[in-house]
């Protein structure tokens, strides 16, 4: 549930990350937890999606097309949510190896 409700505080962001392709500010908490257990801060996330979503062939092409026609592109719902998700695993995935865990999901 934590991470779904992560994510769909992400797909929020995207409203204004996916033509800026730049920072946004982010007031959200998140929980310390144990060093055992893998934790972001959202500034660390939004930055991570904000460098990777303008490296994906899809939404690169679809960014060019609105701005050829001058027009403002959201992605939302699970589109946004999908891609905060697999961009927090794969950061997550980077840390268990490196604490010498098995990848949580692959």
């Amino acid at each position: 549930m934590k991470d779904f409700l992560q994510s769909c505080l992400f797909s929020a962001l995207f409203c204004a990350t996916f033509l800026m392709a730049g920072p946004v500010s982010v007031q959200a908490a998140h929980t310390i937890q144990n060093e055992t257990e893998f934790k972001i801060r959202p500034s660390v996330l939004e930055k991570e999606i904000t460098k990777r979503i303008v490296k994906i062939p899809e939404f690169k092409f679809i960014r060019q097309w609105a701005q050829a026609r001058n027009l403002k592109l959201w992605i939302a719902g699970g589109t946004a949510a999908g891609l905060g998700v697999t961009v927090r695993q794969e950061l997550e995935n980077k840390w268990r190896k490196k604490m010498g865990l098995e990848p949580k999901c692959t």
